[in-house]
């Protein structure tokens, strides 16, 4: 499906992963999802944007010198005002790992963990809303947080982000979907016995606030 417009406000709008090695990492998702590659300028940090049948599916880029945080995935929900919704978040338990900044012209984005630990992305759209080909094969179909306090997560993002849930829990295993204008757009679940191999995509709890990721950026407003 093809998106060109803003996502609502709570949507999934754009993923991206930071790696040590973007090229690499091209290599591997292009040969997996047969995905293309926009390369930024020197002055983005050279951040990537994959492309599949030349439609935005994903970023891939590199720390900031002189970070090294950990190779991760993150997922980045829309909203009309970063610095409001950062606000908002703080307010429910959240902390704040990246303050809002612009990105040129693209985007204002910023970086969550909420109060279970996990980490989320803000994406407010400037010339670029985000992903514009989704639920197709290689490109973003749903997204979903699996956190040790279900609870917790639920009351943080319907406060921060309004969304009502679909509870779909089944045997041994609590999850529910989240609604954004009555559309199940993605999930939080908690499984009985979160195991250990989960723990390495928490993040550092405070006073150790990951570093910005992110090569170019400047202070963002509320001005869209």
């Amino acid at each position: 499906m093809i998106h060109e417009e803003s996502w609502p406000p709570g949507t999934p709008a754009w993923c991206d992963l930071i790696v040590p090695d973007r090229v690499a990492a091209q290599r591997f998702y292009g040969s997996l999802f047969g995905w293309e590659y926009e390369v930024g300028a020197p002055e983005t940090g050279f951040y990537t944007t994959a492309l599949k049948h030349g439609q935005r599916v994903a970023g891939i880029g590199e720390p900031q010198e002189g970070t090294s945080p950990p190779a991760m995935w993150t997922t980045y929900l829309a909203v009309d005002d970063a610095t409001a919704t950062v606000k908002a978040a703080v307010a429910a338990g959240g902390t704040v790992l990246m303050e809002p900044m612009g990105v040129l012209e693209f985007a204002a984005m910023a970086l969550l963990a909420d109060p279970t630990g996990a980490v989320v992305g803000l994406w407010q759209s400037g010339v670029q809303t985000g992903a514009n080909l989704v639920n197709e094969p290689g490109a973003m179909i749903w997204s979903e947080g699996i956190s040790n306090d279900l609870a917790a997560a639920r009351a943080f993002y319907g406060t921060v982000f309004g969304y009502t849930f679909d509870d779909m829990s089944g045997d041994g295993w609590e999850y529910a979907a989240f609604n954004v204008d009555g559309k199940n757009v993605g999930g939080l679940g908690c499984p009985p016995t979160p195991p250990k191999a989960r723990t390495p995509t928490r993040i550092p709890q405070p006073p150790d606030p990951r570093p910005c990721p992110y090569p170019l950026y400047h202070p963002a407003t509320s001005e869209r």
